[in-house]
């Protein structure tokens, strides 16, 4: 094999390589910030392509991801790899736990969508709706650093919009940190009815940072003399809660075997 043969088998692999990084890794994202797909997207938005942002924000994220998550742990002190042992790295342990990741959230995407097909439960709102239409969730208090931080960024960040203090009940609107449009209602009166909208209190019960962020309001608001009429909101302890719980099974109990002797005696 003569020289120029050797070259042109070196490119032909290289070019087989590029086409498996771009069919396998890369799919549309090199695409997505070239000239050609500036000029794409300036079509469909009908507007002249300077307006179409230049970035490869997406790369970026995932060499930081490579970079702090899978290198990191086999860098001693933060010294940098030597080549022989980042190519050891990357074809033993980091690419197959990519390709085994990619694999599982393939899998679990197939799952949900199957599960959400077949439950016909493709609308979020519904979720939310049968949730809590089969499973009361309770209000209570409890230790909650990450919670208390999050109530008190939202109050200092003006995120209550409003609240209605009624004879049904004090109702208090709380916006949303992670979606601008959303509003969730809160109850914090009378505490059988008390709870929020979002998915954190749904799922976990207690109290989430919008039930805490409405609680650090009213009882701020109720210091000015305009405010007396609103009540002093104390949430009840999770072991007081529990406590009432069982009083309540207890008293239903009692009357269920008082209806039946009854219903016997006669």
């Amino acid at each position: 094999m003569n020289v120029s043969s050797q070259i042109l088998t070196i490119f032909e692999g290289c070019i087989k390589f590029f086409e498996y990084i771009l069919a396998q890794w890369c799919g549309n994202l090199i695409y997505s910030w070239t000239e050609a797909a500036r000029i794409h997207a300036a079509k469909i938005l009908n507007v002249d392509r300077s307006f179409i942002p230049t970035t490869n924000n997406h790369l970026e994220s995932f060499n930081s991801h490579l970079k702090d998550s899978y290198l990191r742990e086999f860098q001693r002190n933060n010294t940098q790899l030597r080549v022989d042992t980042l190519i050891v790295c990357l074809v033993k342990f980091i690419t197959p736990n990519l390709i085994r990741r990619r694999k599982l959230q393939s899998q679990l995407d197939s799952e949900i969508k199957k599960r959400n097909s077949h439950l016909d439960l493709n609308n979020k709102q519904e979720n939310i709706h049968l949730v809590k239409s089969n499973y009361q969730r309770l209000v209570y208090m409890e230790d909650d650093e990450n919670r208390d931080l999050a109530a008190k960024r939202i109050f200092s960040m003006k995120g209550i919009e409003k609240y209605e203090y009624t004879s049904t009940g004090l109702f208090v609107w709380v916006k949303s940190e992670s979606q601008s449009s959303k509003v969730y209602m809160i109850c914090l009166d009378p505490l059988l009815k008390a709870g929020c909208e979002c998915i954190d209190f749904l799922f976990r019960g207690g109290a989430c940072k919008h039930i805490r962020a409405a609680v650090i309001c009213i009882n701020w608001m109720r210091e000015s003399l305009e405010n007396n009429n609103l009540p002093f909101i104390k949430l009840p302890s999770r072991s007081e809660i529990e406590h009432n719980i069982n009083i309540h099974k207890e008293g239903n109990y009692i009357a269920l075997c008082y209806n039946i002797l009854l219903y016997c005696y006669n």
